[in-house]
């Protein structure tokens, strides 16, 4: 009786090292990028479809374009961690910036724009920090910064317990 397995192949070395890369990086890539998504309306609450809603990272000043559906949603996906700042632009609306959008490891940032009407030429900047609430994902998540492992006591020198002070652990 024979058996037929991947890794049961004369390549078979050779192709399970490419199956677990290709798993892990997928793994890896899962932790360190994040979202963001939100719907576009105008004054009166109405979805303004075919919008041009681009993504600019602020370190590496790369940024990524994406059009809205017919409902006004829009979505980035697979994005690094990094400052944001998210621009709108549709014709007829006042263009519109969103800065200080701080994206986080695995999180969901939902960032919503109501445009006002006016002239092509005329551009709106708007400063805020993103909601603390995510309202897309259950998931808890919370980040360990640098200075919290320096001034932080570890009983017995074990980074896990810094686990413990975060919400939910």
């Amino acid at each position: 009786m024979q058996t037929h397995s991947l890794c049961a192949m004369p390549s078979a070395p050779l192709r399970c090292a490419l199956l677990v890369v290709m798993l892990l990086a997928r793994v890896v890539s899962a932790q360190v990028s994040g979202s963001i998504a939100g719907y576009v309306h105008d004054p009166s609450g109405a979805a303004v479809p075919n919008t041009t809603v681009t993504a600019t990272m602020v370190e590496q000043k790369t940024s990524r374009s994406t059009k809205t559906n017919d409902e006004g949603f829009y979505n980035f996906v697979g994005l690094p961690n990094g400052h944001y700042q998210v621009g709108f632009e549709a014709s007829g609306f006042e263009q519109q910036v969103q800065s200080g959008l701080e994206l986080t490891v695995n999180q969901n940032l939902r960032v919503d724009a109501a445009l006002a009407l006016g002239a092509v030429g005329s551009h709106v900047t708007v400063g805020a920090s993103a909601p603390l609430v995510d309202t897309v994902s259950p998931e808890l998540s919370g980040l360990i910064d640098d200075r919290r492992v320096v001034d932080l006591p570890l009983n017995g020198r074990n980074v896990i317990g810094l686990a413990a002070i975060l919400p939910g652990v």
